[in-house]
């Protein structure tokens, strides 16, 4: 039924709007990456960092599952209120690092500048949770 729907689909030019011309569906929201843990986690780490940076990862000793992990650690993971010696930022900004984040044989894309500039502000304000 789906590959029939489909085909169907292809055959009238791949249209944006539904063939019974009907509504087409909402498309999702966009997330907007803010300088706050919750959202730096969800649209950086846990799709570019944490299949190795967790427990039973490649890289266990630089956990990055919670604010307080990467404060705690004795890597200087995040020093609040300081990006600039904060290891987070020194490897993922891949331009500047010698040991850029994430791997260049990953496979997985690096930050953009962007989203290195959001997570250098949540750091800036005190890396709150």
């Amino acid at each position: 039924e789906e590959y029939l729907l489909l085909v169907a689909w292809v055959k009238a030019g791949g249209p944006e709007r539904p063939l019974n011309g009907g509504n087409p569906p909402p498309s999702n929201p966009v997330e907007v990456l803010k300088p706050e843990f919750e959202s730096i986690k969800k649209i950086i780490i846990e799709r570019k960092c944490i299949t190795c940076h967790r427990v039973g990862g490649r890289a266990p000793r630089v956990l990055l599952g919670t604010a307080k992990d990467m404060i705690d650690s004795p890597l200087d993971i995040v020093i609040p209120e300081n990006p600039e010696e904060s290891g987070l930022i020194l490897t993922l900004d891949r331009e500047n690092s010698t040991k850029p984040m994430p791997p260049m044989d990953s496979g997985i894309l690096s930050v953009s500048k962007d989203e290195l500039e959001v997570v250098k502000e949540w750091i800036r304000r005190g890396a709150k949770d």
